[in-house]
Order: C-alpha cells, then structure tokens, then sequence
C-alpha cells in the first residue's frame, strides 16, 4: 500500500471524500473516507463486477434506499452484556429493519436490471416480527406506548383516573372560601412526586396534611393535603407498578434484539457494504468511469485518461489524454511549458493506479490497461524544509535517494521537475543519469523536464518516449493535451507576455537571448506551426462535412414530410372518390333493374312494341350518361393518386437471362403487375413470352424483375380447352349486362378477314389496359365468312382468356359477337 506521504502528494483525500459524501449511511461515509489502495487483482475485479450494475442502475436515474443507518454494533454488544435498551435505542433497531424491509423490496423489483441487487437481496435477513413487536411498543420519540402491553393499559388508566380524582378534589378545595385565607395560591402543584398546595407560612398547623417542601424564601409551605394522602400514595405505587412494566417491555425486547443479533449485523453490513458500491456507482457515473484491463506485466496504456479530481471541481470537462509506452518503452518524458499540464498528466497517471487498486472504476477508455504497480514513488521536486535545514534542491535530493537505491521493474516512478533548483548543466547531468538509471532497471516512469538532453533522450534511445504538453501559437495558451513523440517547447517568453510583464523587459529579455534559441526548439516551432494550420484546415474540413451532413438530414426530413402529405392527401381523395363510386354503383344497379325488365317484356313479345322502343332509347342514353359519369370518376381518381414513378419501391430483383426459366414468376414493370414465364428464347436479345391475368404477350428481359416465390407452373392443356369457348347462343351470357359505347365497340364490317382481326387484336391489347370487362366487335351478317373468321380466331388463337356470344335482338342479333374476359 502506498505511504501517506504519497498519497497525500497525489491528493487521494480529496477523492475519497468525494466518494464519502455520496454515501447515505455514517459508517459508508467513514469507511469511504478511509478507504485505501490496497485490492489484490481478484478482488479489484469482484468489485468492479458488483459496482458496475449499481453504477448502470444509477445511470437510469435509480439507487438502492439504504438511508440513514445508526451503528447497532454497540447496541448488540450491550443487550449481549444484559444491558436493557431505551426506547430510542430499540427504535434505531427498528429504522434498520425499515431500511433492510426497503432495499429487500427495492433489490425484488430492479434484479432483472441489476445482478448485484441479487445478491443482496438472498443476503438480506427479514425480521418483520420484531420490527412490529418495536413499532408496537415504541413510539417515534423512544416513548414506551400504553398499547405494549395489556397491564401497562391498565395500570395507565387507573393512574390517570386516580389523577384525575385527586385534581378535582384539590381544585374544589382552592376554590372554597374557608381555606382561601390561608392558601398562597389558588392553584396546586407536584413535589416529590405527590400532589401538594401553596399555604402561607402563618397557615400551618390550620391547613391539616404534611409539610412535603418549602419555598427558597420559607414563606410558602407545600402541605399535601391529609385527604388525599392516601391518594397520592396510591398514586405513587401505580407509578412504581408502570415503571416495572415499562422496564419489563424494554427487557423482553432487549431479549429479542439479542436474540437476533448475528441477523442485525449481518443486515447492517450488508447494508453499509450496498452504500459503498452505490457511492462507487454515483461516482463512476459522474466521472464517466469504467472498468479498465488489467495487465500481468507493467505497462503504461492509457487512452482518454482524466484526472478524477479536475472532473470534479470544474464545471467543463478535462483534456482526455492518452498515455502511452510501446513495447521496449519505460520512460515517458514530458515536456512544453510552465503551467501547461505536465504535472496533471503525472498526477493522473499515480491517480489512476490508485483509483484502480481501490476498485474503484477508472476515467478512461475501456481499452485502456493498467498494471497494478507494486509500489509508487512521487518526487514532486519542491522538498524544501526549514526545520530539517534542508534547500529546494537538498530536498529533492533526498525525496530522489529510496527512488534510485530502491525502485524495481514493478514499481511506477513519477517525477516532476527532476534535478531543479541547481546550475542548468549540472541539473541536467544529474537528470539524465537519474532517467538512464531507472531506464536500466526497467522501471516505468513519468518523468516531467525543460532540460534539452532528456528531449534527446527519446529521439536516439529505444526505451524513452518523448511528449509534450500541446501550447497553440494562434491563442498563446496551453490546451493541456498531450502529444505523443513530440517533444515540447518551453515558451517562456510568451508566458512572460501574456502574465503582464513590462513590454520594455521582454523586448530586453529578448535581445539578451539573441539567437541562442536551441535547433530542437527551432524545430518544435516549426513542428508546432505546421500542426496548428494543419489542425485549422481539419477542423474546415470538418465543418464542411457537417453542414453537408445536416443539408442531408434536412432534405431527407423534408422528402419525409412531403411524402407524408402525399399520402394524406391521396387518403382524402380517396375517401372522396369512393363517395362518388357508391353512387355510381347505385345507379348503374338501377339500370340494370330496369334493363331486366324490359328483356322479360321482349321476350314475351313477337315485336317491339312503341312503348318498349322508346323506353330503351331513354335507358340507352341514361346508361351512356352513367358510363360516362363513372369513367369521368376513375379518370380523375388515377390522375390524382397516381404515385410518380421515383416514389414506386419495384417488388423482387433485377432479372438476368440466366436466373429465368419457364414457369419463373416475374414482375412486368411496365403493367405494374405480375406474371409468369411460358416460354423463353435462346439469347437475352429474344423476346419472352409471358402471361399475366388475361393476357399473354411477348416482354423483353429489361422489362422484368423475378420474384422469389415460384409460381405455380402452366397447365399442359391445349388453349382450345380454355373456358374461354364459347361458340353461340345466349347461355351463360344472359344475366351479364352489356351497354355498348364507342369505347368497347369495333366495327369491322368492310374490312377482310385478314384486315379484321389485326383490328380485333389490337382492340382486344387496349381493352386489358382500360380494365374492361366485355367488348362488341360489329362484323354484320354477310356470306358469314368474316363472322365466322372471328369467332374461330377467338375460340383457337386469342392471347386472352376470354368467351363470346352473339348479341341479343337489341344488340344486332349474330351480327354482332359479344366478347367477355375471363378473370
């Protein structure tokens, strides 16, 4: 364990008394306090183990409720004694047992979150018995109740109303004319215990009773009056029997406190035990301390290190060094100028060490590595001692002696300053051999300097390190980083400057040094020169990335936010159209009433009579009227929620020739819908012939996008077998409504057969586009060789599936070919 003297240069108190305020508890406070880098490995990290859950927990905005704990020690040594406890000692007992029933339930509630609180809560022993038997027996005062037992209400209520008699009897007796002459007072009062009243001197021997005390004048006699006598002697025994029963109530519980003692320590320290690692968690947390490695062989690797005591006291955050030796490194020296931070970075370094072999977590990064050094040696290189007759440099002399004659590879050395306070040369000399020595016995150590041959050191011998404490030449200030292999300068003039020296001397200070400048602080300067411009074009760079980033992130919100609207607005027209489309429904089922109705009257008729033809002219004209109203409908509800094509996310991937087959189900991108493979061709140049709901058509490969669920594969049947034939008649057709417009008609009389079906197929490819449902190809009566060309090119080479009929007598009769789509 370190010396006092060491852990007083490193200022450890003041740690530890951070760490004790945390603490609910005065015995986790003092021990806190006195807490001591002494952990073995193992031990550091069973600590780090329980501490790191609490310390997440607290990170949550959540602590154990320990409180405020009295040392029952005492308390179980005195009952074990056969002492009797007061009753504000055995309510002390009971607060703890409130503390122990509260973290029980705390640890219940939060051990899925916390592994520690686990274990604390199978330690923990409940006593609810005897809380209640105190509680019961003992108010918040340490006041023994009348409810403790069932004779000590008895005993308190015959007190009570025997005080109460003798009260009423004595004010009767104030109050009575014949004694008023004798009585210093009209009221009455205690002494001894026993009731009494004021009588005047010259009234004794007139008042009968007993003369119980007198005034410090001797004019005023308390006389207990002879007819109560008896009552305050009663009195007086029933105080005596309350005072036995308190005493035995006090016992009894004393007994059980005893009896229980093993389980109150153990609670107590399990308690006090969770208010260390609780303080430990709250103040890894505001440290922003983590568990660090632990290395078997002695190193100094440190990244992001902070001294804990600076992370404390200021309101910003301190510098995060790192702290570094390679492999074949021991001594680390570290320049730059006065005030710059040199000796923080020692002190972080021994603070650390402790911190750790205390186990408590470490400010740093969790990939840093730490050896738990054997011994620590501080010269801080100002001893100077007036009562030992001793000068700065004799002091430091002296602190250097067990260093040099004493310190071995385990040990960590930490020098601050080495070899001032003398001539510069020999200063030099002897820090040098001093550093070589400590280098040869492979000791690690911090070594802070101004002296220009221990910066040489690092540049031409394997087992130093240079660096130096960062001194910006733009602001003339220290940054208190420190920078690696770098070796620093002193910037003594400039610190000179800026503190407010005359301008008149530092010109002078100036011409006297000349140019006697040394070539490595000429070459540190132009270092550190290149460094800042490089640094100032970083941070440019920086910014530039950043306001790229944050020109991103707004573009994105805002294609978010306009994509949003969108689909509001397309809900609304939605909504809208839909409206719109059930009345359309309505009427189109109106329609279709009436048109049944006038087929029954047709086909009851040998011919049409005037009212019949003039009732289907007026509905052929509503129909016309309702189609169009509808088609108006789904015109504009696609023109308004039509997404653009940026906005489609197109379903599978990217197809390739080799990755399709026949029956590969496929996405067809310019249809906006799917389909599969019936045949393929023999290069990725060959059209593929696809077919997808009623329609089958050729596609080629860049049109296409597979997708990953294979598609059932086509059925063997010849097309002859399709449903889709129908060869004449009216069966099947009749109960389909079909309103000819010059959308869904095609007249192809006149034209060849040839002529006619180049119409028809073509006709037929726009009628899928529009969604129709049935179309009327107008082709006239004739020798029949054009109908008949027709309806076989339907029945046996149509791409769709599809069925057709001639027309009705309105319609044109086998005029006219009716062809309906199969879904």
């Amino acid at each position: 364990m370190p010396g006092e003297s060491i852990l007083q240069k490193l200022e450890w108190n003041l740690l530890t008394n951070r760490l004790a305020g945390y603490c609910q508890s005065p015995e986790g406070a003092k021990r806190a306090a006195a807490k001591q880098p002494c952990m073995n490995e193992e031990d550091i990290r069973e600590r780090w183990k329980l501490a790191l859950p609490l310390t997440d927990l607290y990170r949550q905005g959540y602590r154990a409720p320990v409180g405020e704990l009295v040392a029952v020690e005492p308390l179980i040594r005195a009952v074990r004694l056969g002492r009797v406890l007061d009753g504000k000692s055995l309510r002390d007992i009971s607060a703890l047992l409130a503390s122990v029933q509260k973290v029980f339930t705390f640890s219940r509630d939060f051990s899925p979150r916390c592994a520690t609180l686990e274990g604390f809560r199978n330690r923990l022993v409940l006593l609810a018995p005897l809380q209640k038997s105190i509680i019961k027996a003992i108010d918040e005062d340490g006041m023994v109740m009348d409810q403790a037992s069932p004779e000590l209400i008895r005993i308190r209520n015959q007190r009570r109303s025997l005080m109460k008699q003798i009260e009423q009897k004595l004010k009767h007796m104030i109050h009575d004319p014949a004694w008023q002459l004798y009585l210093q007072d009209d009221f009455f009062t205690k002494r001894g215990e026993r009731y009494v009243i004021p009588v005047k001197l010259d009234g004794r021997g007139r008042v009968p009773g007993t003369i119980v005390d007198t005034s410090d004048s001797g004019q005023t006699l308390f006389i207990e009056p002879a007819f109560i006598g008896e009552l305050n002697q009663s009195l007086q025994d029933l105080e005596l029997s309350e005072k036995l029963e308190v005493i035995r109530i006090l016992r009894e519980l004393s007994q059980a406190v005893s009896t229980h003692g093993d389980d109150l320590l153990s609670d107590y320290e399990a308690l006090v035990f969770l208010d260390e690692l609780s303080a430990e968690g709250q103040l890894a947390c505001e440290l922003d301390a983590v568990p660090v490695g632990l290395s078997s062989e002695p190193v100094l690797h440190l990244i992001q290190a902070r001294h804990p005591l600076l992370q404390v006291v200021n309101a910003e955050a301190p510098v995060a060094n790192d702290i570094l030796l390679g492999e074949g490194q021991h001594i680390l020296i570290i320049s730059g100028p006065n005030a710059g931070g040199k000796t923080i970075v020692l002190k972080t370094m021994g603070m650390l060490v402790l911190m750790a072999k205390a186990g408590l977590q470490v400010p740093a990064d969790s990939a840093s590595m730490l050896y738990l050094f054997d011994r620590i040696f501080v010269e801080m290189g100002d001893a100077q001692s007036l009562t030992a007759s001793l000068s700065t440099f004799s002091g430091h002399l002296q602190g250097l002696l067990p260093i040099v004659n004493s310190a071995q590879k385990k040990d960590l050395i930490l020098l601050d300053e080495l070899a001032v306070g003398t001539e510069p040369q020999t200063g030099a000399a002897i820090a040098q051999a001093v550093v070589e020595h400590l280098e040869k016995r492979e000791c690690c150590a911090l070594v802070t300097t101004h002296y220009d041959n221990l910066k040489g050191l690092a540049i031409h011998q394997k087992g130093f390190r240079n660096a130096s404490m960062e001194y910006s030449l733009q602001t003339f200030s220290p940054t208190y980083r420190l920078i690696l292999d770098v070796p620093g300068q002193s910037y003594g003039l400039e610190l000179a400057a800026k503190s407010g020296l005359p301008e008149a001397l530092i010109s002078r200070a100036e011409d006297l040094r000349g140019s006697s400048v040394s070539a490595m602080d000429d070459a540190v300067s132009q270092l550190m020169a290149a460094r800042d411009q490089a640094r100032v074009a970083a941070t440019e760079m920086q910014e530039a990335k950043r306001a790229a980033e944050a020109a991103e992130v707004r573009w994105q919100q805002d294609a978010k936010l306009l994509g949003q609207n969108r689909k509001k607005a397309v809900e609304a027209i939605r909504l809208r159209f839909e409206k719109e489309l059930s009345a359309f429904r309505e009427h189109v089922e109106e329609w279709q009433q009436q048109m049944k109705g006038l087929r029954k009257k047709i086909s009851a008729s040998a011919a049409f009579p005037p009212d019949i033809s003039e009732a289907m002219r007026q509905l052929s004209q509503s129909g016309q009227s309702v189609l169009k109203k509808g088609e108006g409908i789904i015109r504009k509800t696609g023109a308004e929620t039509a997404e653009p094509p940026s906005q489609r996310s197109l379903p599978g991937r990217e197809a390739t020739f080799s990755t399709l087959k026949a029956g590969s189900q496929v996405w067809l991108n310019p249809l906006g819908c799917s389909g599969h493979i019936l045949k393929m061709g023999t290069s990725p140049q060959d059209k593929i012939w696809v077919t997808t709901g009623q329609m089958k058509l050729w596609a080629e490969l860049k049109d296409l996008r597979i997708l990953e669920t294979a598609a059932p594969q086509p059925s063997g049947k010849h097309k002859a077998d399709s449903v889709r034939e129908r060869k004449s008649g009216t069966s099947g057709a009749a109960d389909v409504v079909f309103l000819a417009t010059s959308a869904n008609t095609l007249d192809v009389r006149g034209s060849t057969l040839s002529e006619a079906l180049e119409k028809m197929w073509q006709f037929l490819d726009a009628a899928v586009m529009r969604g129709e449902a049935a179309l009327m190809v107008i082709h006239g009566h004739g020798a029949g060789a054009l109908k008949s060309g027709l309806r076989q090119a339907l029945q046996e080479d149509s791409p769709y599936r599809v069925r057709f009929t001639p027309g009705d007598r309105s319609q044109g009769g086998d005029g006219v070919t009716l062809v309906f789509f199969e879904s």
